[in-house]
């Protein structure tokens, strides 16, 4: 059972970016930006810890499980936490609305993964009805955010394509002038030099 629980834990530990920083509580918890101003800014295992209970209470009890079976590996695990948060802080800047997208689903399926481990290792058959069920809603769930996030992904390379097919364009109507232009500057002809910045 513990080799299993490490090996979760381990991949929830190298969730792609972890969490997204707009979250109220935890900002609250910490008094406004919990790693200061600079995106270098180190977490500590505990604000890790808090950030990943406020996210997923199912993920954070996991580890406080680990804690208390390895705390070697615990110690590891939170760290690589800690180095995924303060990436992602920077990411979170740029794309906050991804950003939230890619922690919902890093989360409910990691969340899922536990569960169906849960289901595993009981013997209780109505523990396992209950985890069935509550595995069948998360993967509803994760379902949607898939969903979500493939639409989302189509419209942006959608409109990548729309974009190169209008550059496409504009450099078929210039063609003359760019292969005039590459030809001066390969030629070494600056006669209209005056107009440069």
């Amino acid at each position: 059972m513990k080799s299993k629980l490490l090996s979760v834990l381990i991949g929830l530990a190298v969730l792609g970016p972890l969490g997204a920083f707009a979250d109220r509580e935890f900002d609250e918890d910490f008094g406004g930006d919990p790693f200061g101003d600079s995106p270098g800014a180190e977490v500590n295992a505990e604000q890790a810890l808090k950030f990943v209970g406020t996210h997923s209470p199912l993920f954070r009890e996991a580890l406080v499980d680990l804690r208390r079976e390895d705390p070697e590996e615990f110690a590891e695990t939170m760290d690589d936490i800690s180095r995924f948060i303060e990436e992602f802080r920077e990411v979170q800047q740029e794309e906050p609305e991804e950003a939230e997208l890619m922690l919902k689903l890093e989360v409910k399926e990691k969340e899922s993964e536990i569960v169906a481990q849960r289901f595993h290792e009981t013997k209780n058959p109505e523990q396992k009805a209950k985890l069935r069920e509550q595995l069948g809603g998360m993967l509803n769930q994760l379902f949607e955010l898939k969903q979500h996030a493939q639409e989302k992904e189509l419209h942006y390379l959608e409109r990548e394509m729309r974009e190169l097919r209008e550059r496409l364009g504009r450099r078929a109507e210039n063609r003359q002038r760019i292969i005039e232009r590459r030809m001066k500057d390969l030629l070494g002809d600056h006669e209209d030099d005056w107009m440069d910045w």
